[in-house]
């Protein structure tokens, strides 16, 4: 009696059995296919801004915006890098980087060039340089209506060099 009733489960969990268990290849199906709707939503969306909007949309400006926005929904680690930023990032981590060795920013009512603070052991820490410090002149060259991103190259050189 007992075999029979396990012979009867049996036939009944093999029936089953592929009404409750997705296949790997409908899970792969599923995953492209709300890949694919949300990357049409997507581009959908583009478009339709593109067409309909009331004032002309900067595209570069509007995606990088849009994937920005979709990696904050991740780790503070995953970033998008131009190229820009790239390339400062592959100095800073090939050990190459050649500069003064401070975070900048921009402060005060006259939106001036800062340092925030300086690296320890740099050449801006041996010459006490503080946070706070505002940078008025590199080189000579006035530092008035200069952003974080064209005085960052003007501060940096081969390690070494003054």
């Amino acid at each position: 009696m007992i075999q029979k009733i396990i012979i009867f489960i049996c036939l009944i969990m093999v029936n089953l059995l592929p009404l409750c268990a997705e296949t790997k290849e409908t899970i792969e199906k599923d995953y492209y296919r709300e890949l694919s709707e949300n990357v049409n939503l997507f581009f959908d969306v583009y478009r339709e801004i593109n067409m309909r909007y009331v004032d002309s949309v900067d595209n570069e400006k509007f995606i990088k915006t849009g994937i920005k926005s979709m990696l904050s929904t991740l780790d503070p680690y995953t970033v998008l890098l131009d190229e820009e930023s790239k390339e400062h990032f592959d100095e800073l981590s090939s050990g190459t980087y050649g500069g003064i060795g401070i975070y900048m920013g921009i402060s005060g009512v006259d939106k001036r060039l800062t340092v925030e603070s300086p690296i320890d052991n740099t050449p801006a820490s041996k010459v006490g340089l503080r946070g706070g410090d505002k940078i008025m002149e590199i080189d000579g060259e006035s530092t008035d209506d200069l952003s974080i991103s064209d005085a960052s190259p003007l501060l940096r050189g081969e390690a070494g060099t003054k």
